[in-house]
């Protein structure tokens, strides 16, 4: 699974990007995004392909 995520969803988690891997198309690659919606924390996540969207609504970071 391949999860390619915004520069928004970064800052929030807190992680240093990878470096950039060409990949072929991949039937299990995802994108993620990080934004507020009624001053709680939501990722929406959408597979490539199919377009099927995922949201997480009320996530709260780990420390």
């Amino acid at each position: 699974m391949l999860i390619h995520s915004t520069k928004a969803l970064q800052k929030y988690l807190k992680v240093n990007p990878e470096t950039k891997e060409e990949q072929g198309e991949s039937s299990s690659a995802w994108h993620a995004h990080f934004k507020k919606l009624n001053r709680k924390n939501t990722i929406i996540l959408m597979h490539d392909s199919s377009l099927y969207t995922v949201v997480l609504y009320g996530v709260r970071r780990k420390i």
